[in-house]
């Protein structure tokens, strides 16, 4: 594919943010989960598309974080600002960091997260189904491992375009799955019930089963009782895939092994379900940060110390 207009739109976020941290955190190098990682460039690229007929090979950096941030969202063809308003709810350009840490200094224990990542926010899915597969090949998986089995999924199940050497992704197609054996699907990397429950996932997604972004947020507990009638989805997979799909992340798994062990790293001691809905009734809207910056804050302490 050659390049046909390339249309550049730029953005200022209120600081202070921080979307790299979580970048790194959910990339492996090269490997495509859809968006491709560089840290010496701290920007990524990835296919965004409407419909597989309809995709646009975007790059995104990212510079100034967390006190000056400025992202650069640079669209490779005819694109319009359907492009810019995906990519700034992906990286949940609304989000305000400070409303949240406001809330988050009255609790003792969050007070080392919120001084350690600052601005720090994660993704955000664009499409209940997309939340859905990426939850459920985290299931029960170390983070890496899950990664890179659902790069296999994007290499297999996305839709790829190569643009001077370069690769872009998308998410899998749901057509894609929809149609294919769950024994293939399994063959990346997952478990039998894993597998079948992804097709399942892209099956109701093709045959609009799947609420809208709109109908999931007017009604969570209505929609998380709903989707854990899809094969392979529980409470935990759907409240996490509602959590990644809302701008203020309300919602979050506090029973998820990562998030206990991390609030337990910080309290030091194992927290009980009265601590837990105690600082999650504080949060209110920010719950689902606070857990997920209490997970981000256990995983980095296998890497490095904290």
């Amino acid at each position: 594919m050659s390049p046909v207009e390339t249309k550049i739109f730029n953005y200022k976020p209120t600081p202070p943010y921080d979307f790299t941290t979580h970048l790194e955190g959910f990339s492996l190098p090269g490997k495509p989960v859809p968006w491709i990682f560089d840290r010496k460039t701290r920007s990524m690229r990835m296919l965004l598309c409407r419909e597989p007929e309809n995709c646009v090979p975007v790059e995104v950096s990212f510079t100034g974080e967390p006190w000056d941030p400025y992202i650069e969202i640079i669209a490779i063809g005819h694109a319009s600002h359907w492009v810019m308003d995906n990519v700034l709810e992906i990286v949940r350009a609304r989000f305000d960091w400070r409303v949240f840490e406001r809330r988050a200094r009255k609790i003792s224990f969050l007070n080392k997260v919120v001084s350690m990542f600052p601005g720090v926010r994660p993704g955000r899915c664009l499409s209940l189904y997309n939340a859905l597969v990426d939850v459920v090949v985290k299931q029960r998986i170390a983070l890496k491992l899950a990664i890179d089995i659902y790069s296999r999924l994007v290499r297999a199940y996305g839709m790829e375009t190569i643009i001077d050497g370069r690769e872009y992704y998308s998410h899998p197609m749901p057509t894609k799955l929809a149609a294919a054996d769950p024994a293939d699907v399994r063959g990346l990397g997952l478990t039998r019930v894993k597998a079948r429950s992804i097709v399942e996932i892209s099956k109701a997604e093709v045959e609009g089963r799947l609420p809208s972004i709109k109908e999931a947020l007017e009604e969570p507990e209505n929609t998380a009782k709903e989707l854990t009638k899809i094969y392979g989805v529980g409470e935990w997979s759907a409240k996490l895939a509602l959590a990644m799909i809302n701008p203020l992340f309300p919602l979050g798994p506090s029973s998820d092994l990562a998030v206990r062990r991390g609030i337990q790293m910080l309290t030091g001691k194992e927290p009980s379900p009265q601590v837990v809905e105690e600082f999650l009734e504080e949060l209110g809207d920010y719950a689902g940060l606070a857990m997920y910056l209490a997970a981000l804050y256990y995983e980095k302490s296998k890497t490095r110390k904290v």
